[in-house]
């Protein structure tokens, strides 16, 4: 066989090896309303959770309800990206909030409670600058705690998982540390499930 027809033999192997070859997954993250249908930018987006604590070294501080609110700036492919409302740091709302300890519980509030923008990734997951301040009248506490904020979407659902995200404290006699962690649900402005869809696609 000749140099020329060996070249030309070579040259089209290479050729059908690459139109062969898989192609490579490529991962997107929308948020959907209903399931399959993008939530327009612009929209209003709470995130409340019903279980979020703080274990730290005095106790575990807890609330009964936090939302944060947020207005969607940009929905996928490569990123979601929720813009904190009111201030950049002041997003949220806390109810029923508690200090217990082993001498038991102690009614509590948390003010200034918020996050930074919140960036979720094509896989779902984020962080964000987070801060707030507990204040434990019987205990003569008041505590600021800051720290990053770490989120993880459950593909499919309205759930977000805060955490396990290490905080720190500050202010007299304050633990110096402690651990937040929480369930989120997802919701619109009129109280329907947002769903989180990151996943792979050809």
């Amino acid at each position: 066989m000749g140099i020329k027809r060996m070249l030309m033999v070579l040259s089209m192997a290479m050729a059908v090896g690459a139109f062969s070859a898989p192609a490579v997954a490529q991962a997107n993250v929308i948020l959907t309303d209903p399931p399959g249908t993008k939530v327009p930018v612009g929209a209003g987006i709470t995130a409340t959770s019903t279980n979020f604590h703080m274990p730290t070294s005095i106790g575990t501080f807890t609330c009964k309800k936090v939302t944060l609110h947020y207005t969607l700036v940009t929905n996928g492919n490569n990123h979601v990206v929720l813009n904190p409302v009111n201030t950049p740091t002041h997003n949220g709302t806390t109810e029923g909030c508690e200090e217990h300890t082993v001498f038991g519980s102690f009614a509590s509030t948390a003010t200034n409670f918020g996050t930074g923008q919140l960036t979720i990734n094509t896989w779902g997951t984020g962080v964000t600058p987070f801060t707030y301040t507990t204040t434990v009248p019987a205990l003569n506490l008041h505590c600021t705690w800051t720290g990053n904020l770490h989120v993880r979407g459950t593909n499919g659902t309205d759930i977000a998982h805060a955490g396990p995200s290490s905080v720190v404290g500050s202010g007299p006699n304050c633990p110096a540390s402690g651990t937040v962690t929480g369930t989120f649900t997802l919701e619109t402005s009129n109280g329907t499930p947002v769903t989180i869809d990151h996943v792979n696609t050809p």
